[in-house]
């Protein structure tokens, strides 16, 4: 008889659908979080609670159905067997405050809070500064799934040596960053 796989689902007040599973031997978390203009944004965090991978989904006049579809895809890719419910919280990101050495560290929504920001931001419970963190695996997608932003020039050296490419992008994003003064999570 085979393993049984096991997810944890909870939702928020305010919409938010979060899904715990396992995928290859570690425990990941997605999160469905409705918009504005019906928009999902659907992030997969790993089990420290860095961002792997953010899309935006459109969503159809019922965010909570299209929210609940896109649930059934992954319990489905996931070969969930059963899904327990659970309560809802918060992804924190398990590092501490580059600022303060403190924490927790809580995803950054934007000014206005209707959007999330394509790098992952965040804010520290205890000083209220502002940090980010960028995991390879993130950038890695994010290049790969916005190639047509990038010239034909930087496309090729994409092709030739993508470790170099991605190391080079992580350099000028860690630099525009400390430009803001925006500090870095290691």
């Amino acid at each position: 008889m085979g393993v049984r796989s096991e997810g944890a689902l909870s939702r928020s007040r305010d919409g938010k659908v979060m899904l715990q599973y396992q995928h290859g031997g570690e425990r990941r978390v997605a999160l469905w979080e409705p918009l504005s203009g019906g928009a999902i944004a659907e992030t997969i965090f790993d089990s420290e609670g860095a961002v792997l991978r953010m899309s935006m989904l459109k969503g159809g006049t019922d965010c909570a159905g299209e929210i609940d579809c896109h649930m059934g895809r992954l319990i489905s890719q996931a070969k969930l067997d059963r899904v327990l419910t659970g309560e809802y919280s918060d992804i924190r990101l398990k590092k501490s405050c580059p600022s303060c050495g403190a924490g927790p560290l809580s995803r950054f929504r934007g000014d206005d809070g209707a959007n999330l920001p394509i790098m992952p931001v965040y804010v520290c419970g205890s000083c209220s500064g502002k940090c980010y963190h960028l995991t390879d695996p993130y950038l890695e997608y994010l290049v790969t799934n916005n190639r047509d932003l990038f010239s034909a020039q930087e496309q090729t050296q994409l092709d030739a040596d993508k470790a170099a490419f991605l190391a080079e992008l992580k350099e000028y994003i860690i630099r525009i960053y400390a430009s803001k003064r925006i500090m870095r999570i290691k």
